[in-house]
């Protein structure tokens, strides 16, 4: 009999046997061998959630790293959920600068799940392991409308805004552009020199960045300030990651796709590489937006008036 049989066969007498019959042998060859079959691999972290959250713990955050297949790193995730433990928030957001949107989101989801722990998420934010724009609206409403009125207090004041811009000279300069006429029809030009690569607006460009039809019940202000200064706002699925593979090659740019055995990385420039988990050495979210700085240096204050124009008429 063959040991991926043996395993199969393994998995399916503990299923059916009470929590006391796992041993310690079995925990480590099937939850963390990154040779076993995925499925098996997944039934058995589960199962993993019938023992002691001291025992759990270690093997479950070795099932969270980088080159794990997705399907393990969420069923380590959603098994850690399942533990009414104080240290499960202090476990999931070890890792959290590693962590691809997907598996934030999860992370998220399961923090907030639980009253008890949406302190321990505050911490994070204060302490700045997690930012507050790793956070979409969605997920900081529910904080902001959570029962516990320390926690309410708490947030209101973590998520009233991201303070003073860093670009403040940069948007006090162009500023002028708002006063001059913008010609709609340069703006296109101009979109389709220094935008086009990552959006798509007005039949021109391609869908890679934040879909601008949002941006119809924006003011000329707020976009000119979206433009100048991306780091502002950044949606959690927008936010740039550094990838380095095990023959220290770095990527860097946005996920643009996150599967089971593979991460693929949409760099600045608008070309995609995909590599297998299996070769990450170490990824890392920057918090930082996938839009660079900078591109106000490309355009002149008539080029972005004539953008805006351009933003405003295809809306």
């Amino acid at each position: 009999m063959s040991s991926h049989a043996r395993r199969r066969i393994l998995v399916a007498i503990l299923i059916a046997t009470p929590a006391a019959f796992l041993c310690a042998d079995w925990k480590p060859v099937v939850a963390v061998d990154e040779k076993a079959d995925t499925a098996a691999r997944v039934v058995a972290i589960r199962a993993l959630g019938r023992t002691p959250f001291a025992d759990a713990r270690p093997l479950l955050a070795k099932c969270l790293g980088v080159r794990q297949p997705q399907p393990v790193q969420l069923a380590a995730l959603e098994t850690l959920a399942t533990f009414d433990a104080a240290g499960v928030p202090e476990a999931v957001l070890a890792l959290w600068p590693s962590m691809t949107p997907t598996r934030r989101a999860a992370v998220l989801d399961a923090l907030l799940a639980r009253p008890a722990w949406r302190g321990a998420l505050l911490d994070a934010v204060e302490k700045e392991v997690v930012r507050p724009a790793d956070l979409d609206p969605a997920r900081v409403q529910l904080l902001l409308k959570t029962p516990d009125e320390k926690v309410r207090a708490r947030a209101a004041k973590l998520f009233a805004g991201t303070g003073p811009s860093k670009r403040a000279n940069e948007i006090a300069k162009y500023r002028k552009s708002l006063d001059r006429k913008g010609d709609a029809g340069k703006g296109r030009t101009v979109f389709k020199e220094s935008c086009a690569a990552c959006h798509k607006f007005g039949g021109v460009g391609e869908a890679v960045g934040p879909d601008l039809a949002a941006i119809k019940d924006r003011t000329p202000v707020s976009l000119l300030v979206g433009i100048i200064d991306p780091n502002r706002e950044v949606l959690p699925q927008y936010t740039s990651y550094l990838l380095v593979t095990d023959d220290d090659r770095i990527l860097s740019g946005m996920i643009a796709s996150d599967t089971a055995d593979t991460l693929t990385i949409r760099q600045s420039d608008g070309t995609a590489e995909t590599v297998r988990r299996s070769v990450i050495q170490s990824l890392r979210g920057t918090g930082l937006s996938a839009m660079p700085e900078g591109l106000e240096e490309k355009i002149d204050i008539q080029a972005m008036a004539d953008l805006l124009a351009f933003l405003a008429e295809a809306r």
